[in-house]
């Protein structure tokens, strides 16, 4: 029996596997517009893995700067507000359950994958287009997922 077969990998979502990789924020071939989504996508993974204390400890002003852009330009103006608000205060540990709150209520799990859906479907061309690498970074890490999902099979359905 063949293994199922698993949807096909749009434009879109090639442009967001690249976006997820930070040694791509240097590529010449990138437009603003890619980098803008890097630097939003990258922050918004440590936020929803660590919270938004420790990306704000980990990202130089710099990067948080671009990133605040990024939610900015993808339409996230007030969850670029909130970082930035939670960013002049000097957290406290009794203030970091509220501060983490104030930003998942601002920027829920899956607004910044929306909002970049959202956007791309008006903007296709504002992306560079993904390169025969990002397909085969995109397909190592399908494999790899395969791979791993082999070694270690879920629970059995009831």
């Amino acid at each position: 029996m063949s293994e199922p077969s698993e949807p096909l990998t749009t434009i879109r979502d090639l442009i967001f596997a690249r976006a997820c990789d930070a040694a791509n924020q240097q590529d010449p071939r990138l437009s603003e517009t890619d980098r803008l989504l890097s630097a939003m996508v990258i922050f918004d993974s440590v936020c929803v893995h660590d919270g938004v204390i420790p990306a704000l400890g980990c990202h130089s002003p710099q990067e948080l700067e671009h990133a605040m852009a990024g939610y900015r330009y993808f339409g996230l103006h007030h969850v670029a507000d909130v970082i930035a608000s939670i960013a002049e205060r000097e957290p406290n540990s009794e203030d970091c359950i509220e501060l983490e709150a104030e930003f998942t209520e601002a920027c829920p799990e899956t607004a910044v994958e929306a909002a970049y859906a959202s956007y791309f479907a008006g903007h296709p061309d504002e992306f560079a287009r993904p390169s025969l690498d990002d397909i085969a970074a995109d397909r190592s890490i399908k494999e790899f997922v395969r791979r791993i999902g082999r070694m270690h099979p879920g629970p059995e359905p009831d």
